[in-house]
């Protein structure tokens, strides 16, 4: 007799899913058996006092030897464009040094004969000849040479002159007058001949930036007059509160 329930004899369900489905509620394998890993031993917990001569010999030797490595090997942008411009300033340097041993003032042929009676004028207009130049000088004395130098690329003058006075005062007194003169409408300049009377010494062109003002400053301080002090103390500036003008009308009127 079969019982009530909708289970067979057996137990079995009347249905089962396919083997497909049933594969993936099969239980796994079990895990491999491992056995417990062994503890090791661990160093006692001791100070860093031991250890401070070793950190300052690491400082002063090994660090201080990957400093120098990487001094000589690495540089950043700001350390390229520091040696750049050392590398340019000592060429320029060098340039200029060449440019000095090569100049020699007293040795130009086409010089005056005399430098402390040649006048220099510069600020030369390029259609200012000879003549011209020698009708404004004369008026102080006689001119015995004037040279006008020539470049040799362009062939037009170069601005300025070299005028040759018989003799040293009219050079002077030229000196004096002609500053600040017009020649064919430029406002010129003049001025002793110092590359031969002046010693060490050397053009605008030929000086670094340090002796160009060092230059500059000495010269400034030669010719520039001397500031005195004014010797009375400015006048006080009114603090604010009333004043009374004691000698005013007005006040004596107002006493009375």
């Amino acid at each position: 007799m079969q019982s009530s329930s909708h289970r067979p004899r057996q137990g079995l369900p009347r249905y089962q899913m396919p083997e497909a489905v049933m594969e993936l509620f099969r239980p796994r394998e079990p895990l491999p058996y491992i056995p417990p890993p062994k503890r090791k031993k661990l160093r006692p917990l001791t100070g860093v006092a031991p250890f401070l001569d070793e950190i300052q010999r690491y400082k002063t030797q090994v660090l201080a030897h990957q400093s120098e490595k990487n001094e000589s090997t690495f540089e950043t942008p700001a350390m390229r464009r520091e040696r750049k411009r050392r590398e340019r300033r000592s060429k320029w340097l060098q340039w200029k040094q060449q440019l000095v041993e090569q100049y020699s003032a007293p040795t130009e042929p086409n010089a005056t004969s005399d430098p402390h009676k040649t006048l220099f004028i510069a600020r030369l207009k390029p259609e200012t000849t000879k003549l011209k130049l020698q009708a404004e000088v004369e008026q102080f004395g006689k001119v015995k040479d004037i040279k006008l130098p020539i470049s040799k690329k362009t062939g037009l003058p170069k601005g300025y002159a070299f005028v040759e006075f018989q003799k040293e005062r009219d050079m002077r007194e030229a000196l004096v007058g002609m500053e600040g003169k017009r020649i064919d409408g430029a406002r010129i300049v003049v001025d002793v001949e110092k590359a031969r009377t002046l010693k060490n010494w050397l053009p605008k062109k030929l000086l670094t930036e340090t002796e160009d003002s060092n230059t500059k400053a000495i010269q400034e301080k030669a010719i520039s007059p001397r500031e005195d002090k004014p010797r009375h103390s400015p006048p006080r500036k009114f603090r604010g509160g009333f004043r009374t003008n004691h000698h005013s009308p007005r006040y004596r009127r107002n006493r009375s």
